[in-house]
């Protein structure tokens, strides 16, 4: 049960997402930066973000919001492995994100950086946590 749940989520917040990512040139860059994630779940609805996620990370080269983008703009690429090292080094540095076994082999290196990405993006928000 908990499964389709989860399909159901995920296809529900990825009728919504080009409609979102369609909405980068408006919003400030801490949005941007939630957009880039969003894009990096969703990477097939990306396409047009992409461009704009490798400059954020290129504008913001050397600060958190840089590593965050270039994070995202490898995840979009579908680049596994390229995200996952830098995850590694995000989770290296960012002493406070939640700490997730970033070496567990049992899930994809796509997750696993997604992981470190999400938690990032929600800790670079102030968001808080239950």
């Amino acid at each position: 049960m908990g499964s389709s749940i989860s399909t159901e989520v995920r296809e529900a917040v990825g009728t919504v997402t080009p409609d979102l990512l369609a909405r980068w040139d408006t919003e400030p860059t801490a949005i941007q930066l939630a957009l880039a994630a969003l894009a990096a779940a969703f990477p097939e609805h990306a396409g047009l973000i992409t461009p704009r996620i490798r400059r954020m990370a290129s504008e913001q080269a050397d600060t958190r919001v840089g590593a965050y983008a270039l994070l995202a703009s490898r995840l979009v690429a579908r680049d596994g492995a390229a995200a996952l090292a830098i995850a590694r080094e995000i989770d290296f540095w960012d002493s406070q994100l939640l700490r997730v076994d970033i070496d567990n082999e049992l899930t994809s290196p796509q997750l696993r950086a997604l992981h470190v990405l999400t938690e990032a993006v929600l800790n670079a928000a102030g968001a808080v946590r239950a």
